[in-house]
């Protein structure tokens, strides 16, 4: 019985992690979500998690992952971002083990037009 309890817990606390990443992109190799649930808001700036989820497994210096998250802070009101975290994941949807991270926070630089960086802005700064 506990076993059935703890099982019905991990899926409801699983659930509720995966009901707040939204779909913001995709191309032949993967799959972008922004997590609205986790953006939070401090006048003009917002930080959002987003994740990419490839479709086929990804090699960089050693590292073999599936997925990738990443917090970005942008300025809603001068259109920057800045990295505040990232990491690597074995599994998709950032689920495994992290096989590299980063909480190394970047300098601000100006979000470019057309680009993934801008779908990004838009979302965080809607739902912030």
């Amino acid at each position: 019985m506990r076993r059935v309890v703890l099982l019905m817990m991990l899926a409801v606390a699983n659930n509720s992690w995966a009901a707040g990443w939204v779909k913001v992109g995709e191309d032949e190799r993967v799959i972008t979500y922004a997590n609205s649930e986790d953006t939070r808001e401090a006048g003009n700036e917002v930080k959002l998690w987003w994740m990419s989820d490839f479709k086929a497994t990804q090699k960089n210096n050693g590292d073999v992952y599936l997925s990738s998250r990443r917090q970005y802070e942008f300025d809603c009101k001068k259109g920057e971002y800045r990295p505040l975290f990232f990491a690597r994941h074995a599994g998709q949807m950032a689920e495994g083990n992290a096989v590299y991270s980063s909480s190394a926070t970047g300098e601000w630089k100006r979000v470019p037009i057309n680009t993934l960086g801008e779908t990004l802005l838009k979302f965080a700064c809607a739902a912030g």
